[in-house]
């Protein structure tokens, strides 16, 4: 089966009010690898002043290379989020988990097409999911 879209990516994202960045990477014991920050870090907005973010993000990234369609990404993220089910499990009050993905499709009537059991795997893990699909051509 073949997808509609043309790029695509997908990650899992941590967020908390109350915690640092430090504190939710002890406890998911490994170091993010996409746009993460400390709440009260600079933004970096050219052309403004420096506001601080309000909140910590972690986030990790499917791991899969660019050009590649959904589920790919998706099934690269679960392999990455298995190990750590537990940690995802037990996040501390204040930490809040969920996976963003996003799309990028030809033309606004295409269609986007999931293989077998990607949802499922995805939704296994129990947290919100945040889906954006943008067509190419406006």
């Amino acid at each position: 089966m073949r997808s509609c879209e043309t790029d695509a990516y997908a990650y899992l994202t941590i967020t908390s009010k109350t915690h640092p960045l430090d504190d939710i990477t002890l406890h998911m014991r490994v170091s993010p690898d996409r746009r993460s920050w400390s709440k009260g870090d600079d933004r970096h907005v050219p052309n403004r002043l420096r506001p601080k973010y309000e909140f910590s993000r972690w986030s990790l990234a499917s791991g899969v290379s660019e050009g590649e369609g959904l589920n790919a990404h998706f099934a690269g993220l679960c392999r990455r989020m298995e190990p750590l089910r537990q940690q995802l499990k037990t996040l501390p009050n204040g930490m809040n988990a969920y996976i963003s993905c996003t799309g990028w499709a030809v033309s606004d009537t295409d269609s986007v097409q999931f293989e077998a059991g990607v949802l499922r795997d995805i939704g296994g893990f129990g947290m919100s999911f945040d889906f954006d699909l943008y067509s190419e051509n406006g």
